[in-house]
């Protein structure tokens, strides 16, 4: 168990820096021209969805459950201002209300997703603290 010691703490360690680096990736992806994923008629909502969802656990975990509403809000705020970015980019990018709901429905999973792995972890960690 001193190995699942170790990756815990590191992987707690170092969601601070994928916090930032996939809101920088969700940010690009939302912003660059073209945005059209193909697929399945609402693939594109899925992509918001998943993004938004993994965005707001690594955040969680990044503040270790802390300020669990302040992420939710922050990240559904993000996704608006993103939504907005794309109605002023000079080329085509749709800006939807079911993508800015996709986000927010992605955020609400992720921290409870997050919370529950913080807390999943913790548990294990405790639990083998003497091996």
């Amino acid at each position: 168990m001193k190995l699942f010691r170790l990756v815990w703490q590191t992987g707690l360690s170092l969601a601070p820096v994928a916090a930032v680096l996939l809101a920088g990736v969700i940010a690009i992806l939302s912003l660059m021209p073209g945005g059209h994923s193909g697929g399945f008629e609402y693939s594109d909502k899925l992509n918001h969805f998943i993004a938004y969802a993994t965005l707001a656990a690594v955040c969680v975990a990044a503040t270790k459950g802390r300020w669990l509403f302040l992420i939710a809000i922050g990240l559904v705020v993000y996704g608006l201002a993103l939504e907005a970015g794309q109605m002023v980019m000079p080329f085509s990018r749709d800006s939807s209300w079911l993508d800015a709901l996709a986000n927010a429905a992605g955020t609400a999973l992720g921290v409870m997703l997050g919370r529950v792995g913080l807390v999943a972890g913790n548990w294990v960690d405790q639990s083998f603290a003497g091996d």
